[in-house]
């Protein structure tokens, strides 16, 4: 497993711009056809992709169609977000300290793919014919949206789905619900004029008008952090619902000059018992009132992304893997509300049910990011017991 997760993670597929994409399907459609499953690429038009540049886009396929009626779909993506400055060691050198392995994409999400095809191994090993049909997919720009990704496959009908696993908590945890998030980038539009003549000639200072209404925005904020749900979660503060302002700021001009646009971004993560037409609103409610507490400010917006909330609901997909936790752990299983988004959204909105379950690790996004190697092959074992007890 280590070996396979080294070839995967020695590769580097940053994205951006999403380089060697190439090389990493070669790797998993080989392993995937030693192990006797059909596979098929499926690549997107070039204007879905995340960056003009790096290498296609391609969503990898696997099958191992047993006969059954029923189809549980495993879900991963290859792409990884650029390391940052202060590792401790290459980023794409797989690096074996004690229980740890460490590399960009060890935890997010390349450790996936070595789960879901060892455990198939496995079991083939074993000489045991699932009594589900298994559809893999290995897909990129995940960590740019997905539209090149899982979102193009699955529009497009080629994901076969009664079920599905993603990526998600870890050990005893598992995903069963989820925030939904609300993205938009805020314009304000003022008018330039040479900063030594501000009171002298006519202007509009977009950032001082930005200020006004990110002060009404601030108060918005302060009563929707004060909302909590009733969701099962990991850490009680992710009961919150959450409101962040200025994620990604821009402006224009110059040091001498009256600026005349000012712009900013908001991340809105909201509660699955709040109304995501409501959450906009409220939003835009605001806009309304700072505009008519000043004429001259002048406001457009666009959404950037805006999906709902992942609200659970008993399914035998939760009951067998509650079972698969409790006979690797010994332990009862636990399924809780996630605040991040996955591809498993795309699916959970068509009424599919879905678990988000990946082998333990941390500093996802972050430096010296690693995997536990006891929680890769537990969270194996816990993806065989699930299919042997279908």
């Amino acid at each position: 497993m280590l070996s396979f997760l080294k070839l995967l993670v020695n590769i580097d597929t940053s994205n951006p711009p999403g380089d060697n994409y190439d090389r990493v399907i070669d790797i998993l459609e080989t392993k995937c056809i030693d192990l006797g499953l059909k596979t098929r690429r499926v690549v997107p038009p070039k204007h879905l992709w995340s960056s003009s540049i790096g290498s296609e886009r391609i969503n990898l396929l696997a099958e191992w169609d047993s006969g059954s009626k029923e189809w549980l779909h495993l879900n991963a993506h290859y792409d990884v977000v650029p390391p940052t400055k202060n590792w401790k060691t290459d980023p794409f050198k797989l690096v074996i300290k004690g229980d740890k392995a460490y590399g960009r994409g060890a935890y997010d999400v390349k450790c996936q793919f070595v789960v879901y095809l060892f455990a198939i191994k496995e079991l083939q090993e074993e000489g045991f014919k699932p009594k589900v049909n298994l559809q893999l997919s290995f897909v990129p720009d995940e960590e740019t949206g997905g539209k090149a990704g899982f979102s193009y496959i699955v529009d497009k009908e080629f994901v076969k789905a009664d079920y599905a696993i993603g990526e998600g908590p870890s050990n005893t945890f598992f995903q069963n619900s989820g925030k939904g998030t609300l993205h938009l980038r805020v314009n304000i539009r003022g008018k330039s004029a040479h900063a030594a003549y501000d009171n002298v000639l006519p202007s509009v200072n977009a950032f001082e008008k930005a200020i006004a209404l990110l002060v009404e925005l601030n108060s918005l904020k302060s009563e929707i952090v004060k909302r909590i749900s009733s969701y099962t979660v990991q850490s009680e503060n992710e009961k919150k619902a959450s409101m962040v302002l200025g994620g990604e700021v821009n402006g224009c001009g110059k040091v001498n000059t009256i600026p005349d646009f000012f712009s900013f971004t908001i991340d809105r993560r909201f509660l699955p018992e709040e109304n995501m037409i409501e959450v906009k609103k409220e939003i835009l409610d605001v806009f309304e009132r700072a505009k008519r507490k000043d004429s001259e400010l002048k406001i457009d917006f666009e959404v950037l992304d805006f999906f709902d909330a992942i609200r659970k609901h008993k399914n035998s997909l939760e009951d067998n893997f509650l079972q698969a936790i409790k006979k690797v752990y010994k332990k009862e299983g636990k399924g809780v509300m996630l605040s991040g988004g996955t591809d498993m959204r795309l699916l959970s909105y068509k009424g599919i049910p879905c678990i988000g379950y990946s082998p333990h690790g941390e500093n996802m996004h972050a430096d010296n990011e690693y995997v536990s190697i006891k929680s890769m092959e537990k969270t194996k074992e816990v993806v065989k017991k699930l299919i042997k007890n279908w």
